[in-house]
């Protein structure tokens, strides 16, 4: 989360020197931001609690996020149906936010279909990696 919050402070700061303007929804894209994070957190605790090594559980977490998320998106996209379940899509708001007069190229979610998408990622996974994790204590005792 402090890595956002840098990065945010980097380009919000930049903005202002550069071109004297700040996107008058910044904290629009700040929330969203940090709701990304932690449903993506929330997704790689997931697979962390599933996979014994955590070697593993970030290669997969990686693999799935960067190569597979994005292919289903496009598949979807390139049949006309809102791939509406994909977290990848879901971070296209932000884009979104920061770009509003520009129209974009690929379909963008609503901020709230976005928000619906983060919580529920991060509902889903912070609810199945306890029962997981709580399965696997007991487990080992």
């Amino acid at each position: 989360l402090i890595v956002v919050l840098v990065y945010m402070l980097g380009v919000f700061g930049t903005s202002i020197v550069l071109y004297n303007y700040l996107i008058p929804n910044w904290y629009e894209i700040v929330y969203v931001s940090f709701l990304a994070v932690l449903s993506l957190l929330s997704f790689v605790t997931l697979f962390s609690a599933i996979v014994k090594s955590p070697t593993i559980s970030i290669t997969i977490s990686i693999f799935i996020l960067l190569i597979i998320f994005p292919l289903i998106q496009q598949i979807m996209e390139d049949l006309h149906k809102t791939p509406f379940f994909v977290i990848t899509y879901a971070l296209q708001i932000i884009l979104a936010l920061a770009q509003p007069n520009i129209t974009p190229f690929i379909s963008s979610p609503s901020l709230s279909e976005s928000i619906e998408i983060f919580v529920s990622y991060l509902i889903f996974g912070v609810i199945v990696s306890m029962i997981t994790y709580k399965k696997r204590q007991l487990s080992d005792v």
